[in-house]
């Protein structure tokens, strides 16, 4: 009798010890720290419609660097200063913070409504070193304010604006005073000035630019702090041969 008792005891606790280890190998497994590395998300990549329209001539080249092409050849991009374009005559360098870094890409790829217009540059760089092309060049994008906007600064850099001017940004360089958050000075790493300088001379190259006409944004308007797109652009004008 004792032992016909013990039968269905004995079982149940067989039962329970099975759920309980079940129950372990589960929690195992979900347990980051135990079970398997979680799946890293794979890094944004241009859009594969975009890539098919894209022509050879609109696509920027700059030696000893990938560039990835990212632009949408349908998009209106500046619809005023593409309209009125002229050669481009000058490369102004700009600072942009996002993450991860592609956002500000394809903020440049749609219009803004609150702002009323697209806003963007040909060529982003991150803190690696990585370039992406943002515009055709083509198209002219909307980056700086016109030469007679109470903002602007006199001086050489008079006839730039977004009919003639490539847009280069430094993606997450501007360096923040704690107490106000302004950007109070630019932070560039190695890399991201490498590709810079190697972009910027790539492009004067091309399209036969005066040295001298590379402008950081600060120095356009008055608007902007005096330290944006500063870094590269005196880099640039010093190493130029003016003899």
């Amino acid at each position: 009798m004792q032992g016909d008792e013990q039968g269905p005891i004995n079982l149940a606790i067989g039962v329970l010890l099975i759920a309980m280890v079940a129950l372990g190998l589960s929690m195992r497994a979900t347990d980051p720290a135990k079970g398997p590395a979680p799946k890293v998300a794979e890094r944004p990549r241009p859009d594969p419609e975009h890539v098919k329209k894209q022509r050879y001539a609109d696509k920027i080249i700059v030696p000893g660097h990938e560039v990835e092409h990212w632009f949408d050849p349908s998009f209106a991009y500046g619809r005023t200063a593409t309209r009125k374009k002229q050669k481009f005559k000058a490369v102004v360098m700009h600072w942009a913070d996002c993450q991860p870094p592609t956002n500000c890409v394809l903020y440049g790829l749609g219009r803004d409504k609150g702002r009323r217009g697209a806003f963007g540059y040909h060529v982003y760089i991150d803190r690696k070193g990585r370039i992406y092309q943002g515009a055709p060049l083509s198209k002219r994008t909307n980056h700086v304010m016109p030469y007679r906007h109470k903002t602007r600064r006199p001086g050489p850099h008079a006839f730039t604006d977004n009919t003639n001017a490539l847009g280069v940004a430094l993606l997450n360089t501007c360096k923040r005073r704690e107490l106000t958050g302004r950007c109070v000075r630019e932070d560039i790493t190695s890399a991201q000035k490498s590709a810079a300088i190697a972009t910027v001379l790539s492009i004067q190259r091309r399209f036969e630019l005066y040295c001298q006409h590379v402008y950081g944004h600060g120095e356009l308007q008055k608007s902007r702090s005096v330290h944006e797109g500063l870094t590269i652009s005196r880099l640039v004008r010093d190493s130029c041969d003016l003899s």
